[in-house]
């Protein structure tokens, strides 16, 4: 775990697929404002996953506070494949079920929690605040 000068220990996510559990810390952890980060790449959870199989996903409340999303990376037919889920709201979501087509083999799972926005001509622009990796083996 990512303990900053003030901050409470960085939140942990949980991954689960057929009957066992992964917990990830995070691989990068920011303050809300994004001004001061930590990394920490040996974080990363591993887990056996079977072709096609679901991963079950629980972020705990500080993550789930805020606007979060799952990026994952699979092979289907030899080809890799990305996709992401669509951001939940504040307050809205504490789990995920991540269901993978037929056959297709999940290599990779990220979690992103998005941090305070920043205007980019006069827009929001949302960062990613901190991410919790899951390596599928």
């Amino acid at each position: 775990m990512l303990v900053g000068c003030g901050q409470p220990p960085a939140p942990e996510v949980t991954f689960s697929a057929d009957g066992r559990t992964a917990r990830a810390g995070p691989i990068r952890y920011c303050d809300i404002q994004l001004t001061e980060c930590q990394n920490n790449d040996s974080a990363v959870a591993v887990l056996s996953v079977a072709p096609g199989r679901p991963v079950q996903i629980s972020v705990p409340e500080p993550v789930a506070a805020t606007p979060w999303q799952v990026v994952f990376r699979y092979r289907a037919g030899g080809q890799p494949v990305e996709g992401r889920s669509q951001v939940f709201a504040a307050g809205r979501q504490h789990d995920y079920t991540l269901q993978m087509p037929g056959g297709a083999t999940l290599e990779t799972v990220e979690i992103q929690q998005y941090g305070a926005p920043e205007l980019v001509g006069g827009e929001p622009n949302f960062r990613i605040r901190a991410s919790w990796v899951l390596a599928v083996r």
